[in-house]
C-alpha cells in the first residue's frame, strides 16, 4: 500500500478548508507544465491557511494506472471541501478532469475554475 505525503498546510492556520487541485496531467508533454499551476497556487493557498490535495504529490508515479489513479482522486475530492480546476489549455484533454469535476459535483463540493 501507498503512503501519501503529509498534507501542505500552514500549520498556525485559524481555518483549515482543503482544497483538491483538479487539471489534467498525463495529456501535458512535460510534467513540469502540469506542476506549474498546482505550484502557484498551492504557494498562495497555503499562505491563505488551506489545506492543499495535490494529485501530483505521489513520487514516482507515472500516471498510467488509471484505476489507482482515479480511486484516490476520488477520495481525495471526498476530503476535499472545494476542488479549484484547470482547463485553461485548449489542445489539451481533459477527460479525467471532467470526471473530477462531475464527481466533485456528485458530492456537492465547491467548484473553482483557474
Amino acid at each position: 500500500m501507498e503512503t501519501a505525503p503529509q498534507y501542505l498546510t500552514k500549520p498556525d492556520s485559524p481555518h483549515r478548508r482543503t482544497v483538491y487541485l483538479a487539471g489534467s496531467i498525463d495529456a501535458h508533454t512535460d510534467l513540469g507544465a502540469a506542476a506549474a499551476w498546482r505550484d502557484e497556487a498551492t504557494e498562495v493557498l497555503i499562505a491563505a491557511g488551506y489545506r492543499v490535495l495535490d494529485p501530483m504529490r505521489w513520487p514516482g508515479d507515472t500516471y498510467q494506472d488509471s484505476a489507482r489513479i482515479m480511486q484516490r482522486n476520488m477520495l481525495d475530492i471526498l476530503i476535499a471541501d472545494i476542488v479549484l480546476t484547470e482547463m485553461d489549455n485548449p489542445g489539451l484533454s481533459y477527460i479525467g478532469t471532467g470526471i473530477d469535476i462531475y464527481q466533485a459535483y456528485q458530492f456537492g463540493k465547491e467548484i473553482i475554475l483557474w
